[in-house]
């Protein structure tokens, strides 16, 4: 997000069917940083946003008066809340997952000269209401549609997390083939190994002696 302060992400403009945001690439944020950031979904559909991870310094009493992350309702210039969203959020537990009413969604974050934190990383997905595409698409139980290669991500791309209900998810998959694939390495090193054993005995030394 640092990075595209001032910026509004076009979805479609971008080709993209999920946008991934953290904060900074850093450990920390950096002090005095007044940024915002607006991500827009393709004609027609709407942005689910859901926070993977959240860590902002919350202040005096977690109060939020030392630094927070605000969520708009619409562009750059939408002072709209969002409605079951508190104005600042901060703290360590991720604010619930939330959808905006037209097209776009806008961040502003803001810290101050003292504490600071990890910042946050955040899902936007475009989603549409109704009829959904079973080739292409993925039917949220909350009524929403999705891209269907997004189910089974190890993300709440539906808001509701019913696209995570998956015998196995992308990241058991690729731990799978993994495991599998080391394993099938040993057994064939062993097997060569017992094939060749014949080859890897020591040869006899032959003795010989002296009429």
């Amino acid at each position: 997000m640092a990075e595209y302060c001032g910026d509004l992400l076009d979805l479609q403009d971008r080709q993209l069917d999920v946008l991934h945001v953290r904060l900074t690439e850093h450990g920390t944020y950096d002090t005095h940083m007044d940024c915002a950031m607006a991500v827009r979904a393709p004609p027609g559909q709407r942005l689910t946003m859901t926070f993977d991870w959240f860590d902002i310094a919350p202040g005096a009493f977690q109060w939020c008066t030392a630094d927070f992350l605000s969520v708009f309702d619409g562009e750059l210039d939408s002072k709209e809340s969002i409605e079951g969203l508190d104005e600042k959020l901060c703290g360590s537990s991720p604010p619930p997952s939330v959808a905006s009413t037209g097209r776009a969604l806008t961040l502003r974050f803001s810290s101050n000269s003292i504490e600071e934190g990890k910042g946050f990383s955040a899902i936007f997905t475009p989603f549409h209401e109704g009829e959904c595409d079973d080739r292409s698409e993925f039917g949220c139980d909350n009524g929403r549609c999705i891209p269907r290669r997004l189910r089974c991500d190890d993300h709440d791309n539906c808001g509701d997390d019913s696209d995570s209900s998956c015998f196995l998810s992308v990241t058991q998959v690729v731990l799978a083939v993994l495991i599998t694939t080391i394993i099938f390495a040993v057994i064939v090193g062993l097997s060569i190994l017992y094939c060749n054993r014949h080859k890897l005995k020591p040869k006899d030394k032959k003795v010989f002696t002296t009429p």
